[in-house]
């Protein structure tokens, strides 16, 4: 039987009016009866010691080798023990297997989440803002007033020269003065022309100049 176990033992007789249970040691030496068993076995439990059939539970490691007899008594006093007597083996109790830790299970670790690059924001392109356009007024042309009635030139300055050039004409000078006149009369209208440009343009700036001041 193991450590801790449980037995029954039976013995019989016959004429005996009262019986009781003891244990001898392995050698023989010593004997304990089944009440005092305290101090010898500690945590044996005995039940039915005054009969012929005795409980053992819980039984100890102490109680290994020892021997279990009941001695019977007559009426008249006349103590018998039983021929047979039972030996007590106790074994170690089995070691348990332990049961296999389980490994635990390995917790996935979080993925990180990667920080988005912030995107630079583009830098606006400056829009040109256009150069103020002065417009210069346009002169209007002076009209070139007509020649008066009665003279070759306006204003009756050429009348001289046509009187000259046909003094010439008639003093001789031929084709060359005629020619010499023709040139002097261009050049004088070439003047002209050239002294009414600048009087427009004179006129004109001066409008450009008060434009401004206003």
């Amino acid at each position: 039987m193991e450590v801790g176990s449980s037995a029954t033992f039976v013995a019989n007789a016959t004429g005996w009016a009262w019986c009781a249970w003891r244990f001898l040691s392995p050698d023989g030496k010593t004997e304990v009866i089944f009440d005092v068993t305290a101090d010898k076995f500690p945590g044996l439990t005995i039940t039915g010691g005054n009969s012929t059939t005795m409980y053992l539970t819980n039984i100890p490691m102490e109680l290994n080798g020892w021997k279990a007899v009941c001695l019977f008594s007559s009426a008249t006093n006349l103590w018998t023990y039983t021929d047979g007597t039972a030996i007590i083996t106790v074994n170690a109790a089995a070691t348990p297997t332990p049961s296999p830790t389980p490994e635990p299970t390995a917790t996935p670790e979080p993925t990180a989440t990667p920080t988005p690059t912030p995107t630079e924001a583009p830098t606006p392109t400056p829009t040109a803002v256009p150069a103020a356009v002065v417009e210069t007024p346009t002169p209007s042309p002076e009209p070139t007033p007509e020649p008066k009635k009665g003279g070759l030139l306006s204003g009756g300055k050429a009348l001289p020269i046509v009187l000259a050039v046909v003094a010439v004409l008639l003093l001789g000078g031929g084709i060359t003065a005629g020619v010499l006149l023709v040139r002097k009369k261009k050049q004088r209208e070439e003047y002209e022309r050239q002294e009414r440009r600048r009087q427009r343009a004179s006129a004109a700036a001066a409008g450009t100049a008060a434009s401004r001041r206003s």
